[in-house]
């Protein structure tokens, strides 16, 4: 007060107007922070309703304990809880690891600079489920705390471990056929294989797994099948083929023990929900030996052929019809026409006048309703050009391996040559008969003439013996 005083009533004044001024400047900042806490206020309020009706399971805990200071909603809801329970809980008594064990899982993740962490929560009812915690530092009412976001992936867990199970399980059958198996990425490169398919082309995996490209393949490019494969990664088709194939021609990958094959290969897309093409599966067959047993049977086919349509005698099979099935290249032509397919699938009616049409479905059926065959008989044939001849026929019946009668199986020979020489001998043996005939006729009336001849010529010479006698006997006397 005696300060006060002392001063002037200007100074006094001035003072007073100063403390005015501060007043004023108190009052302004007093009203801002009014008008800041009443944001804060507001802000808190809407992280903490964003929080509380947030869909995801959000706690906030003291870091320095691990006590849940904030649990939304979402969170009460999938531990089950009651409200006095979480004024006690710790982020321990969630995890069904030991608090050791979590603090090193944690370690290991920030070691990694993961934010997350996948542990197994237990609910209230003792239920445990798989959960993924996100975990983030946030500064609250000026204090450190963790938000940490629970997702529940116990669904996903169970439908990662059935897929497991089931990829295990589909790389077993694989793996156990005995069919050549490999599987390619939607590039094309190979990426699994199983042992049989290994075996198959005389490959390792580590030559082929990774490094051979389907749509590289040489073997395939030169043999002209690359359409049919690119058709499969581009249009989802399959292919079948059938190519001579080895690895050790396949020059992008080197294998040293690569077989060399006829293989059959069968190329079938895989695709994924949306239908994007994912992979492809190729599977292989050996056609090796039945290949070569096709040729020696085409080659042997030939030869039949060959011998068939080489040989004098006509050869034909029938079905219990008397369809024609078959025959050889001379019944074809005896029929009037140009070659064995021709004659497929007509029958005798289709090929021959009827008369002798019907004598040849007559003895087809004694043939397959007897069982037994008909041997070295001759009948007329004549087609519809008119070329008629005649045949010596014989016709057996045609079995299934069971004994059943399927058909009937006949060759002839023509033997119309022979008959006109028969007709012919028969006619000069008949001319022969009538010359030997009529040369006996003549040498008869020769005997007789010479035997009448004879005897007047005997009696003759009797007569000149008589007179020879009577002159020699006159002499005597």
């Amino acid at each position: 007060m005696e300060k006060l005083n002392e001063l002037s009533k200007e100074q006094l004044i001035d003072k007073i107007s100063g403390l005015n001024d501060r007043l004023a400047q108190l009052e302004h900042l007093q009203s801002k922070c009014n008008r800041l806490e009443a944001e804060l206020q507001l802000s808190e309020e809407k992280y903490r309703v964003f929080f509380e009706n947030n869909d995801a399971i959000i706690l906030f805990v003291n870091p320095d304990n691990g006590k849940i200071i904030f649990a939304n909603q979402a969170a009460r809801l999938f531990y089950g809880h009651n409200s006095e329970k979480w004024e006690t809980l710790t982020v321990n008594d969630l995890n069904t690891l030991p608090p050791v064990e979590i603090k090193l899982k944690m370690a290991e993740a920030r070691s990694k600079k993961q934010n997350y962490f996948v542990f197994k929560h237990k609910l209230a009812d003792g239920e445990i489920r798989d959960v993924e915690v996100y975990q983030s530092k946030l500064h609250l009412n000026g204090q450190d705390v963790f938000s940490i976001i629970v997702h529940d992936i116990t669904e996903r867990k169970l439908a990662e471990g059935a897929l497991s199970e089931k990829t295990a399980f589909l790389n077993k059958i694989i793996n156990s056929s005995a069919l050549s198996t490999w599987i390619s990425d939607a590039n094309g490169i190979a990426i699994q294989t199983n042992p049989a398919c290994l075996d198959f082309f005389g490959a390792t995996e580590k030559e082929v797994v990774g490094k051979y490209d389907l749509l590289k393949d040489e073997v395939i490019e030169k043999q002209g099948f690359m359409p049919q494969i690119k058709r499969v990664f581009e249009k989802g088709e399959v292919a079948n083929i059938v190519i001579d194939y080895s690895l050790g021609e396949v020059y992008h990958v080197e294998v040293k023990n690569a077989t060399h094959r006829i293989i059959n290969s069968i190329f079938t897309p895989v695709f994924d929900d949306t239908g994007k093409l994912t992979n492809v599966i190729i599977q292989s067959i050996d056609l090796t030996e039945i290949k070569l047993a096709e040729k020696h049977l085409q080659e042997t086919s030939t030869l039949l052929s060959e011998i068939l349509n080489t040989i004098p005698i006509r050869v034909f099979w029938k079905d219990v019809d008397s369809t024609y099935l078959g025959c050889n290249l001379p019944f074809a032509k005896d029929a009037g026409l140009e070659s064995p397919e021709d004659v497929i699938g007509k029958n005798d009616f289709d090929l021959f006048v009827k008369v002798h049409a019907e004598n040849f479905r007559a003895d087809d059926k004694l043939v397959i309703d007897g069982g037994l065959p008909k041997i070295g008989f001759e009948e007329p044939q004549e087609n519809f050009e008119g070329f008629d001849h005649w045949l010596r026929t014989s016709k057996v019946p045609l079995r299934d391996k069971n004994g059943g009668m399927i058909g009937v199986l006949g060759t002839y020979e023509d033997i119309t040559e022979k008959k006109q020489v028969e007709e012919e001998l028969k006619k000069y043996r008949e001319e022969l008969e009538e010359l030997v005939q009529q040369r006996t006729s003549e040498l008869e009336t020769k005997n007789k003439e010479l035997s009448n001849a004879l005897k007047v010529f005997v009696g003759r010479e009797l007569t000149i013996r008589n007179l020879q006698e009577r002159i020699k006997a006159l002499e005597r006397r």
